[in-house]
């Protein structure tokens, strides 16, 4: 593809993602703003790429760029720190627990990727792996709060096996679900760790691991293949599953879905399927929050190629986040990577800039969108203001914070309320 069509198809993603948007039944009152992340400073990188995000907002993730790729943390106040690499610059951090210790993988030698460890201070720990005749691959991709990592490395005899990491028993085996393969994805402060496995007839199923066992999670009705992506502190699960076989479709469909293993049966339950942004397309679920709050992208099948809608599901609804923040912004969200019990939602806009963002919900009242409520605001506020029963002028959606079809003293109170928050 020519830098010329690539272009031509990205205006027309856009065009047909702000079509649905502006042709929804009813306009969204914008909740979050959009802040970037910027890069780690080097001569090569040039984009910013963030994985994970804790609850005292640091992010981490990677600067990237041709031929360097620097593991990166970003810290609310904007500073940015680069993670030390074992021999090659070239290293991604996936996972960050509450006290900034980061994890992730860092390039070793002659194509070998190798898990690793960093500390508050940048410094790396690089873990090995579960080979014992030659050295393979590894990475982690999930962290908890005790230091206790999850991932997957190769052994002597399989690419890709489940591990569990400890400062003091080093890389474990967990197990797999009867087959060769098996990949943690994610560990929460109880040490229960998830993933997706393949089975003896190498279906790949999602599987949760706790107290020393490793037992599949269910299907959707019809499906044979699902993924486990994410595990909150009350023991729901996030991931991907097939919705089973369709005629004449060659491919299978996933849908986002959810499995409430807070209180596990003796039998795998179905999950929840969260649905799909578009119809007939394609969703994961990527995150969740001790709120209850999903992340993921969504394929819309009327555009082509490797292109995500990322969105939020919550209260039961599946929502677009291009329709979440300001209309006149002029960023167009790729993908979303994370999101923590603050609501803060990390991920990147591969369309426009490159970059990696956060969105940082909206106090009410924020009517410019620029992180407090201040005079400049209550202007903005006057000027909206119609009374009861008399509907919402053209931009002035944010005003109506009740969001009750009008702009009037509730609305006001709220703001009022909210004044000289930050």
């Amino acid at each position: 593809m020519t830098v010329n069509e690539r272009n031509r198809l990205t205006v027309g993603v856009i065009g047909t993602l702000l079509t649905t948007l502006a042709t929804s039944a009813t306009a969204e009152r914008p909740k979050y703003r959009v802040e970037p992340y910027e890069v780690y400073p080097g001569p090569r990188i040039v984009w910013s790429l963030p994985m994970a995000l804790n609850n005292q907002n640091v992010a981490c993730g990677r600067s990237e760029g041709p031929m360097e790729a620097r593991a990166t943390r970003w810290h609310p106040d904007e500073t940015v720190v680069g993670l030390d690499y074992s021999i090659f610059p070239r290293a991604n951090a996936l996972a960050i627990n509450e006290s900034n210790w980061t994890a992730g993988l860092s390039y070793y030698l002659w194509d070998m990727w190798q898990a690793v460890v960093w500390a508050p201070d940048g410094s790396a720990t690089v873990l090995g792996g579960l080979w014992q005749s030659y050295e393979g691959l590894s990475e982690v991709r999930g962290l908890n709060d005790f230091s206790v990592a999850a991932g997957v490395s190769s052994s002597d005899d399989s690419l890709a096996r489940a591990f569990r990491w400890t400062a003091e028993t080093g890389m474990e085996d967990i197990g797999s679900l009867g087959g060769p393969r098996a990949v943690a994805t994610a560990i929460n402060n109880q040490g229960t760790i998830v993933g997706y496995s393949d089975t003896a007839d190498i279906d790949t199923h999602a599987f949760i691991y706790r107290d020393g066992d490793i037992s599949p999670l269910g299907l959707l009705p019809g499906g044979t293949l699902a993924e486990a992506l994410d595990i909150n502190e009350q023991g729901v699960v996030v991931g991907g599953a097939d919705t089973g076989a369709v005629a004449d479709e060659p491919l299978l469909r996933f849908h986002a879905v959810l499995w409430d293993e807070s209180s596990p049966g003796l039998v795998p339950a179905p999950p929840l399927d969260l649905g799909v942004p578009f119809p007939g397309g394609q969703s994961y679920a990527v995150a969740i929050n001790e709120a209850g709050q999903v992340v993921g992208n969504g394929e819309n099948p009327e555009v082509p190629g490797d292109y995500y809608f990322p969105w939020i599901w919550e209260d039961g609804q599946m929502k677009l986040l291009q329709g979440l923040i300001p209309p006149d912004t002029d960023w167009i969200l790729y993908q979303v990577t994370d999101i923590n019990d603050n609501g803060w939602i990390v991920g990147n806009d591969a369309y426009g800039r490159a970059q990696g963002f956060v969105l940082i919900p909206l106090q009410d009242g924020d009517m410019d969108y620029d992180g407090d409520v201040d005079l400049s605001d209550h202007a903005a506020f006057a000027n909206c203001l119609t009374g009861p029963a008399g509907g919402v002028p053209v931009d002035c959606i944010s005003a109506d914070i009740d969001e009750d079809a009008d702009v009037d003293l509730r609305d006001f109170a709220k703001l009022a309320r909210a004044y000289g928050l930050p």
